[in-house]
């Protein structure tokens, strides 16, 4: 990494920009910016472009670095949805983003799998318990969840 390539200077150019941004507009978005040219680099590693600029020891680096960095984004928002849930405070934009994160991740999980039989058996059983655990949250534990769970019954079936 001590040599400078061209995601280095494309990263960088998008770095001075946002500061050009901040200093212009005086506004809070240019962090926007910012976090873009730092997300580039793994961004480019994760879609598989750009390997022949990093070594195997760089990719498992950025590969964990991203797992932890999405653990601590999960953990962030869940203790800030509660400390605004204890003081009354609207938190549901919090659940979005945790919603956005888990999915993200899960979503992460099965397209690296490359095995696409593997990954039908995967999403119909996730969204068959989907189905199933809203039809219950909805209704209860009653006889009338039972009705409204049979489709998600079937996806489980089907996958």
């Amino acid at each position: 990494m001590n040599k400078w390539d061209s995601i280095s200077w494309w990263a960088s150019g998008i770095f001075i920009i946002s500061i050009g941004v901040g200093a212009v507009t005086q506004n809070d978005l240019y962090l926007y910016l910012m976090a873009a040219s730092y997300m580039l680099r793994p961004t480019i590693y994760s879609f598989g472009f750009g390997a022949h600029l990093a070594g195997e020891r760089h990719q498992l680096i950025q590969y964990r670095s991203g797992y932890i960095a999405v653990t601590v984004v999960i953990i962030t928002v869940i203790v800030l949805a509660m400390k605004n849930s204890a003081e009354g405070k609207a938190y549901e934009d919090y659940n979005i983003i945790l919603i956005v994160a888990l999915a993200a991740r899960a979503l992460h999980g099965i397209l690296m799998v490359k095995n696409f039989l593997e990954i039908g058996v995967r999403v119909a059983i996730s969204v068959g318990l989907l189905i199933i655990l809203f039809s219950v949250l909805e209704s209860g534990v009653t006889i009338n969840a039972l009705p409204e769970s049979l489709p998600g019954m079937f996806l489980i079936a089907v996958g």
